[in-house]
């Protein structure tokens, strides 16, 4: 017989069985396809060698004014900015505080100083900086005066590590100290037990109390007369009601009713079988008692609720304090605007001026190194009206191409009061992002969503910005004075599977759902996709508020990064590519991916938090030394004619390309294996390497492999190189393949 052509469709499918995907690809890692054909894809390099602390989660990039090339990195513990090669901590701070006559105390022979604040809030693990210390105890100011990972003692107490022992014990430190406390980290996995809208009701009870609480002043920690309450730690409770607010105070403002932050749920501390505990530091907010009281609150109502079994959608406890920290920001102008999920909202300055620094809680410019800062702390300090409007809790922020509005999706303070509102869209007058409280002088204004429980993302594309709640899809349009913005719903019973699982590449819209794909190009559709089952089997669905998307322009490509199995690391990619519709997949650990267009290839960074530059060479250049990529691809089984007949192969001609190799001698590997019926075992066979001869000014390979094989079914198989410097590209290799009998 003559040479037969072994051609494939491109891109991978796992949504038939393997046989009846003949012609077609089955399996691969850390490939792409190009012209319907698979290549290896290119190499990452590190951009610096710095680890940040925390596990990064999203990423913008900014040019400003100078021409800095700015990348903006949030973690579940910091926020930096990455310019060239350097991170700059843009961490907010939650308070500054005096400590007194000498706050620190040593052991003699110890590195441990324990640090006394009375009622600092800060908890296990937060980051605090310390200023105007005095060398005591043979441990120097500048080992005090820096930067510390605080260990918590105790509500007034807590210790830090210096690098030299102290010569002897007791107090010092001075009168001077400041401590600079961070906001609390945030978690770096989700740890409850279930994913979005998954779950069961927990069981709850509605209780009816009187003057329940007691607090003490200046103290987060709220107690809670509850007799019989047959309640656990980490049980949660809803308080619906409060009928005589006691005052408390934080985030910037004092004498605030309490029912303004406390209608919402709580995990409890279990002091014993009528008591138990609340905390009042919620999400990135600190608040605390204005007054030591006992039997406060007047007539309350409450939800008493079970371990919780669900943190999204309509089932169980809707509340982020278990969930993983993401950032959200945009540009404005050269500056930026950042808030937390579901918390505070920021505004960072790329130049710091003195006013953006200076301010309640800080008395000078000098206090505090320059980092982010909450809109309202700047408003009230530049003494703006209407405060009490600004937003302070926000699920999405972002601002509009057309009028730079700052745009809130989920906020609070909608009439100058506090309460939360999932499905509400604020947004302030055009060009002042600290006016909110809309007025016929101004632009500022809001609108409700009608479909779903709460707002889980927003996304801009061309003349439009499409709102995701966890039910629906709306698009939000520009249309100018008076009313600003006008609202369609798109669709609903849409999903989306987490915040950032949604990517706009020339203006079409693509998002991962909780059961598909989804594609919006002027109307939602579900995008079929050739690997939907292989990834929805596979994801840990626990973990999906982690999955990230993002583009890859230069390959006309969409990725989505998910975690599979028990796995609470992003370990697998999907891959969508739109210009040749194909699928493909692989695995490869990244926790957050940006390709902006401002940089000349993608920024990711991966589990030992380094920051890297993807399609950059063609090796794995992330450690110390560089490695070969691991990348493979496997053909689905291919027969003569419908299988009638076994068949006999007994030489190879391959056709390949090893251009953009870096290697004098690259190669790859060429296995066919047979198979004598579709549920069979494979016969083991020995692969072929192919390797290049010369590259330029002709390319030379191995010409031929002689092999010798039979079967009923065959597959074919391409493993890339260990050597480094090996880029492959698959063209179409013949085989000499002839009948060979039916047993």
């Amino acid at each position: 017989m003559p040479l037969q052509k072994l051609q494939f469709n491109p891109g991978i499918n796992k949504e038939i069985t393997n046989y009846s995907n003949e012609q077609g690809w089955y399996a691969g890692d850390k490939i792409r396809f190009k012209k319907g054909f698979p290549e290896q894809i290119g190499g990452w390099t590190r951009v610096s060698d710095t680890q940040v602390i925390g596990t990064p989660r999203t990423l913008i990039n900014w040019i400003a004014l100078n021409g800095d090339n700015l990348v903006g990195v949030g973690t579940n513990i910091k926020y930096y900015v990455l310019n060239g090669q350097q991170f700059s901590d843009k961490t907010p701070v939650r308070e500054l505080q005096s400590l007194g006559a000498d706050p620190f105390t040593s052991a003699s022979s110890s590195t441990t100083v324990t640090v006394t604040d009375t009622a600092h809030n800060a908890d296990d693990g937060a980051y605090v900086t310390f200023t105007g210390a005095t060398t005591f105890n043979g441990i120097p100011a500048a080992e005090i005066n820096k930067e510390h990972r605080l260990t918590y003692v105790n509500a007034n107490s807590y210790t830090i590590t210096v690098d030299s022992a102290a010569s002897g014990a007791g107090a010092g430190g001075g009168s001077s100290a400041k401590a600079e406390y961070q906001i609390p980290p945030g978690a770096e996995v989700f740890t409850t037990t279930s994913g979005w809208s998954s779950g069961t009701w927990p069981t709850s009870t509605t209780v009816s109390l009187t003057n329940p609480f007691d607090t003490t002043s200046s103290n987060s920690t709220i107690n809670v007369n509850h007799t019989g309450h047959g309640l656990s730690t980490d049980d949660y409770v809803r308080f619906t009601s409060i009928g005589t607010p006691f005052a408390i105070s934080g985030d910037g403002r004092t004498a605030i009713d309490c029912d303004e932050v406390m209608l919402k749920a709580f995990k409890i501390t279990k002091i014993n079988n009528d008591k138990y505990s609340i905390s009042l530091v919620i999400g990135d907010k600190t608040y605390t008692a204005d007054s030591t009281a006992t039997g406060v609150g007047g007539a309350v109502s409450l939800t008493t609720i079970g371990t919780t079994t669900s943190v999204w959608g309509t089932t169980g406890v809707s509340n982020l304090e278990d969930q993983i920290r993401l950032w959200v920001h945009d540009n404005y102008g050269e500056d930026i605007i950042v808030n937390l999920y579901q918390g505070d909202i920021y505004y960072l300055d790329k130049d710091g001026s003195s006013a953006f620094k200076t301010g309640a809680p800080y008395t000078s410019s000098s206090d505090i190194t320059y980092r982010m800062r909450s809109i309202f702390d700047i408003a009230t300090a530049a003494g703006a009206a209407n405060t009490a409007y600004i937003p302070t809790q926000v699920t999405y922020s972002m601002v509009s191409q057309q009028a730079r509005h700052v745009i809130c999706f989920g906020a609070d303070n909608q009439n100058g009061t506090g309460a939360f509102d999932p499905l509400l869209v604020r947004w302030s007058s055009s060009e002042d992002y600290q006016d909110w409280r809309p007025l016929s002088t101004n632009s500022a204004g809001d609108f409700r969503l009608e479909q779903g429980s709460q707002i889980v993302s927003a996304v801009k594309t061309r003349q439009e910005i499409l709102i995701f709640t966890d039910t629906a899809i709306y698009t939000m349009q520009y249309v100018g004075v008076p009313y600003v913005f006008t609202f369609s719903l798109l669709a609903n019973h849409i999903s989306l599977i987490s915040p950032n699982a949604v990517a706009v590449a020339n203006n079409i819209v693509f998002w991962m759902g909780r059961d598909k794909f989804y594609v919006y190009d002027g109307q939602v559709r579900a995008l079929p996709s050739t690997l939907r089952t292989f990834v929805y089997d596979n994801i840990n669905v626990e973990q999906e508020f982690q999955v990230v998307s993002g583009t890859n322009e230069a390959f006309n490509e969409i990725w989505w990064f998910y975690p599979t199995g028990t796995d609470t690391q992003m370990n697998n990619y999907v891959v969508f590519n739109y210009l040749e519709n194909t699928w493909y997949y692989g695995t490869l650990s990244r926790s957050a991916w940006l390709d902006s267009g401002l940089r000349p290839s993608p920024i990711a960074f991966d589990y030992n938090r380094r920051a890297l530059n993807h399609e950059v060479g063609v090796d794995d250049a992330s450690g110390t030394s560089s490695v070969a990529i691991d990348s493979y691809i496997e053909s689905a089984d291919f027969d003569i004619g419908d299988g009638h007949q076994f068949s006999y192969v007994w030489r190879m001609i391959p056709d390949l390309t090893f251009i953009g190799s870096t290697s004098i001698d690259p190669d790859v590997t060429l296995t066919l294996t047979p198979r004598n019926y579709t549920g069979g075992s494979y016969t083991s066979e020995t692969g072929k390497t192919v390797q290049a001869s010369a590259l330029s000014p002709q390319e030379l390979y191995t010409n031929q492999i002689d092999i010798r094989i039979r079967g009923r079914q065959l597959k074919l198989r391409i493993d890339g190189s260990t050597l480094v410097g090996t880029k492959w590209q698959l063209g179409t290799p013949r085989i000499d393949i002839k009948p060979d009998g039916r047993r």
